[in-house]
This record gives structure tokens, sequence and C-alpha cells, in this order.
């Protein structure tokens, strides 16, 4: 595994972490909501359903790891540049 692959491993691994621990209590009704509306509809529209809910959660996970890397990135080069200003003498 290369470095970048790693890196990209960790970081999505933080970000379930801070997902689950966040939806740990809202995970029960909205799961239960969606098992009511799955009983209401065929079979058909719950398959074409679930692959478009796949398609945008895929899309959106994406989407939060490029925002999440570019604000740790952003964050990293913060904190050096003030660690720069520290070292000048005055």
């Amino acid at each position: 595994m290369n470095e970048k692959k790693f890196i990209d491993m960790i970081i999505s691994e933080r970000i379930n972490l801070l997902l689950e621990r966040k939806e740990e209590g809202q995970k029960d009704a909205a799961s239960d909501r969606w098992d009511e509306l799955m009983e209401e509809v065929g079979e058909e529209l719950k398959g074409q359903l679930e692959a478009c809910l796949d398609e945008m959660i895929r899309v959106q996970s994406e989407k939060q790891e490029a925002v999440y890397l570019g604000g740790f990135r952003d964050g990293a080069h913060v904190a050096l540049e003030i660690s720069k200003l520290g070292s000048w003498s005055i």
C-alpha cells in the first residue's frame, strides 16, 4: 500500500468514526422511518430508490472527504505560517 492510499484510508476511517458518533442516536429513528417507507412502495420502486440513494451517498462521501482533506491541509498550512511568525526576533 502506498503512502497516499494509507493516508486516504486513515482519513476515511476518521470521517466514519466522527459520523458514527454524531448519528448514533439518530440512526434508529431514521432506519425505522426508512423501513416504513419501503413497506409502502413496490419492490421495483424500492430497488430504484435504493440504487439512487446509494449513488447519492457515494457522491456525498467523496465530497465530504475532499472537504475534510482541504480543511486539514489548510489547518496545517496555517499552523506552519504561525510557527514561522513565532520565530521572528524583534
